[in-house]
């Protein structure tokens, strides 16, 4: 008698022996009807390769893969795959309208299934403007290539949110998924245009690589309230991430730039926002956050985030008030670039900061290189619970004290502040000073400052 299948079956009171033709069916069922129940039992069904699981407490879709479930969408969205409207995915054929046709008819979201090489576009896709659907998906490694044949605006990515249209308040858009290959052609992988201004838009960009940029790898203009999260950016001819234009409340999370022309992260102009466990390499500057005249980026966090080889300062911070770097971790810094440089500020504190390896020829912060004096309180630069290379004994370099020269100090002013196997260390004009030792004679030297100017006058032992 044939076996019924693992997920459908019937109850049936029949004679032993009989047949009922409808048994030998059970299988085909796996094809033709999907498996309903709650979300909380789907691991106690077979994900068969012809399996469709529809949770009906949450509307998720699952199809089987033969040893796992894998999620496809909701059923509460509109989803539409681009195979369904002639992507064919093969990196020859031309992909483009295919997909722009499944982005303009879905009035939700577009999936991309896994192609056989990578789905070719000849042209920016664009999406999530009017219309178009708001989010596209990919099922694994799924690449979405630049044509070098096709026609590449200037400021296009490979996908595409177009300049301000008509928009509906309160929407989201979201990219998930995807590995965005410019292949040296579009000017960037990702370009994401008006993502937040005077509506409330959620951007959220996750587990998307974007690569070999004219530019930029991730363009992303005024976003607000978004989230860019376990991103790649490589081999772009600028930066790995570009953020600006007056956006706020904007977090990167463990998000990898790497082998790119620009800086790691370029944040202009941009408040309360933050990075959390990311990572640069072989980039100009690891972290470049900026603000600009008479509209300066308050209230930024960096968080246990790396840089190893920059080509300039690890973290550079210039027009920029209320900003927190908590345990920076910098590994081969340039020998002619400090590691931290701060410029036009207000209220920086740097936290929890370890060096075992210091620039040769620049100090390991330096304060207004750039001959600006906004800062006229630098009591408000703090270095805490830090240790560097050069410190022993509780002594700080003196390059590194030295590099706040050019400031207009006040005599009440606090110098610095920073702690040293739990010691507190300050400097100031009615305090004892910093001690701190030349590198090249060893000398010690104690930090001043007197009517404005910053002093450093022997002292013994």
């Amino acid at each position: 008698m044939p076996t019924p299948s693992d997920n459908h079956g019937f109850d049936l009171d029949y004679e032993p022996g009989e047949t009922w033709d409808y048994n030998d069916e059970f299988a085909a069922l796996e094809e033709r009807v999907p498996i309903v129940d709650d979300e909380t039992d789907r691991d106690g069904y077979t994900p068969h390769g012809d399996s469709v699981f529809i949770a009906r407490d949450t509307g998720d879709v699952y199809v089987g893969t033969g040893s796992a479930w894998t999620h496809l969408g909701n059923v509460a969205e509109t989803t539409a795959p681009v195979t369904a409207y002639g992507a064919v995915g093969d990196g020859v054929t031309d992909d483009t309208r295919a997909i722009q046709n499944a982005i303009d008819d879905a009035s939700y979201a577009v999936f991309f299934p896994e192609p056989e090489d990578a789905y070719l576009v000849s042209e920016p896709i664009e999406f999530g403007d009017g219309g178009r659907a708001r989010h596209l998906r990919g099922s694994g490694a799924v690449t979405v290539r630049a044509d070098p044949n096709g026609s590449w605006p200037a400021g296009a990515g490979v996908l595409n949110r177009p300049e301000r249209t008509e928009w509906t308040p309160g929407h989201d858009l979201i990219v998930r998924d995807l590995s965005l290959d410019a292949n040296g052609v579009a000017d960037h992988a990702l370009s994401i245009s008006e993502a937040g201004a005077d509506v409330n838009v959620v951007l959220d960009v996750t587990n998307v690589h974007g690569v070999r940029a004219r530019s930029h790898g991730f363009a992303i203009h005024r976003p607000i309230v978004s989230r860019i999260a376990t991103c790649r950016a490589q081999h772009n001819g600028g930066s790995g991430f570009f953020v600006t234009g007056h956006g706020t409340s904007t977090q990167f999370h463990t998000c990898y730039s790497l082998d790119n022309d620009g800086h790691g992260y370029d944040i202009d102009v941009m408040d309360y926002t933050g990075l959390v466990n990311c990572a640069a390499d072989r980039t100009r500057r690891g972290y470049s956050l900026h603000g600009t005249e008479g509209r300066r980026s308050m209230a930024l966090e960096i968080h246990h985030c790396g840089v190893e080889w920059p080509a300039e300062e690890a973290y550079y911070l210039e027009g920029v008030d209320n900003a927190h770097i908590v345990a920076p971790y910098v590994h081969d810094p340039s020998d002619d670039h400090p590691m931290l440089s701060f410029n036009a500020f207000a209220r920086v504190t740097v936290s929890n900061f370890v060096s075992f390896v210091e620039p040769a020829n620049a100090p390991v912060v330096s304060v207004n290189t750039n001959g600006e004096t906004h800062t006229r309180y630098p009591d408000l630069i703090h270095v805490e619970n830090s240790r560097f290379a050069s410190i022993e004994g509780g002594d700080l370099d003196l390059r590194w004290v030295l590099s706040y020269y050019g400031l207009e100090l006040e005599d009440d002013s606090q110098l610095a502040e920073y702690r040293v196997n739990g010691d507190l260390y300050c400097g100031g004009a009615n305090g004892d000073g910093v001690i701190v030792r030349d590198r090249s004679t060893g000398e010690p030297y104690r930090i001043t400052v007197d009517d404005g100017e910053v002093v450093a006058d022997p002292a013994n032992d």
